[in-house]
């Protein structure tokens, strides 16, 4: 009885490891993963856009909340161990605040193209996460789901 409780569980486990092997290292289609990027770049295109309806009232630093303010609301509600970089801040005039909005959706243009995959995704994803930083009060629920899937398709490659 031994004897076939051992051949059982042998055959067990050569089975999880080709059906685990079969999983992880059985080549698959790339399409579904290309029309998730494609999909993605688009509506993170889209976003931008729709950002630009008000981008020197939120994001200029001459805008209804300058990065002075938005800092001391930052230090008044947060715990202190959030990390919010935003090269917005940094950006002092308007019409630079307008060329790095037009590259940022150019980005996420080149990113649903598939033009350099993944350094355009990571581009696009540091953009998202610029805007969101910048003035996160302004920031929705959609922003959240949208870097996770602008991080998960960058890291497909296809």
């Amino acid at each position: 009885m031994a004897v076939g409780a051992k051949a059982e569980f042998s055959d067990l486990a050569e089975d999880f490891g080709r059906a685990w092997n079969r999983f992880w290292f059985t080549p698959g289609d790339a399409l579904p993963a290309a029309r998730l990027r494609i999909a993605v770049g688009i509506l993170a295109a889209l976003h931008f856009c729709d950002l630009a309806t008000g981008l020197s009232t939120w994001y200029a630093s001459d805008g209804v909340m300058p990065p002075a303010a938005v800092n001391r609301l930052l230090d008044l509600t947060a715990s202190g161990t959030e990390f919010r970089y935003s090269y917005l801040n940094f950006i002092p005039d308007s019409s630079l605040l307008v060329a790095m909005h037009v590259l940022a959706i150019a980005v996420s243009l080149a990113f649903a193209a598939g033009f350099l995959t993944r350094i355009s995704g990571v581009l696009t994803l540091v953009a998202l996460l610029t805007y969101i930083h910048r003035v996160p009060e302004v920031a929705g629920h959609a922003e959240p789901v949208l870097c996770f899937l602008v991080g998960l398709s960058s890291t497909l490659g296809s």
